[in-house]
């Protein structure tokens, strides 16, 4: 049977020799063009697209990492657009979900579907559990995993987070190569504030309205205050040096007041442009969106109203009891300053005449 099969298609390429050699040179040629077209990778994709979640959860174990993190997600990417398989990790502190999709499909919508359902699932994490999309990488890329401690017990496991964290992962990502950088372990450096439940009760204040206070926008708020009641301090001040150096006042508290009264306009004017603008900020705090500027608003209404008050009772006071010395000081240093600049602008004035003399 074999035989009969074989002598036919010899006597067919015998009989057919014109459409034989036309068949072999398109496919010589087709084949030629197909070899200048390949892709040439020395580490080609063996696997499908993947994405990779990575989610940190600090003094978790692996059982809790697995029933409160993992769970959770491996739940909510089961059953995505394209998903073909969802293979998971837990450990100590830390989750790892593979989340494979179908050949073909694009990896950066394949990661906007992975985020869509995050986005849907982060709310029933624990506190402060956020998880994150590794980047971009092939299966055959490698992983490395370095270890940081300390052989004599003298660096605390926080100062060597917080040199991970600061120092080491920056400098790694600066080599050419690597994609991203994960720190694990450790205990990561916090501030935190005790709030005393007696202390709420006897100043009538709610937990929500301290937590308000504490915000990163309510820390915005005094930064820009603290800048606003400086450049107050700063001026005024600069207007008693002013008096004493070219109006002829002495340091005496008639000057203070006076420095005072002249000094009352532009403060109040800095006081209420600054506030009045920030006024609906703070009466729109119900308004979607205007939650997050509600405590810069109130912050600096409030410490405007505070640091002016201050700034014409409090300041003038210090500054006789305190700052006089200095204030004195630091106008003879001016003074000297001065006098050398101008014996050195005469020197050098006589030494132009000598010159222009000598070319004559």
């Amino acid at each position: 049977m074999l035989s009969k099969l074989l002598n036919g298609v010899i006597r067919f390429s015998l009989q057919q020799r014109v459409v034989v050699a036309v068949l072999a040179v398109f496919l010589v040629v087709y084949g030629g063009w197909q070899i200048a077209e390949l892709p040439i990778d020395v580490f080609p994709s063996l696997d499908r697209p993947r994405v990779v979640v990575m989610t940190e959860a600090p003094g978790l174990a692996p059982e809790e990492v697995e029933a409160l993190v993992t769970f959770p997600l491996e739940s909510a990417l089961n059953g995505a657009t394209g998903v073909q398989a969802v293979r998971t990790s837990s450990g100590i502190g830390l989750s790892v979900i593979y989340v494979e999709f179908d050949w073909g499909t694009d990896v950066f919508d394949d990661r906007q579907i992975v985020a869509e359902r995050l986005a849907l699932v982060s709310a029933s994490l624990p506190p402060g559990v956020t998880p994150q999309l590794a980047p971009i990488s092939s299966v055959m890329g490698q992983i490395m995993i370095v270890g940081m401690w300390s052989d004599d017990g003298s660096t605390s496991p926080m100062k060597l987070r917080t040199l991970a964290d600061w120092v080491v992962r920056q400098r790694l990502l600066t080599i050419p190569g690597v994609s991203q950088v994960f720190v694990t372990g450790g205990d990561r450096k916090q501030f935190q504030v005790l709030v005393d439940p007696g202390a709420l009760l006897r100043y009538g204040v709610a937990l929500d309205e301290a937590k308000t206070a504490l915000t990163v926008a309510a820390m915005v708020g005094f930064i820009s205050l603290c800048g606003i009641a400086s450049r107050n301090g700063i001026l005024l001040i600069n207007h008693y040096l002013h008096l004493v150096e070219h109006e002829g006042e002495s340091w005496s508290r008639a000057m203070i007041v006076r420095a005072g009264q002249e000094r009352v306009a532009p403060v109040l004017m800095t006081a209420l442009t600054s506030g009045i603008g920030l006024v609906p900020l703070a009466l729109a705090a119900s308004e979607p969106g205007k939650e997050i500027l509600y405590p810069v608003a109130t912050v600096i209404i409030g410490g405007l109203a505070t640091s002016t008050l201050l700034e014409f009772l409090v300041r003038p006071v210090l500054f006789w009891r305190f700052g006089l010395g200095a204030a004195q000081r630091a106008l003879e240093r001016r003074r000297s300053t001065a006098a050398l600049q101008e014996v050195e602008d005469a020197a050098s004035g006589e030494c132009t005449a000598n010159l222009r003399w000598t070319g004559l």
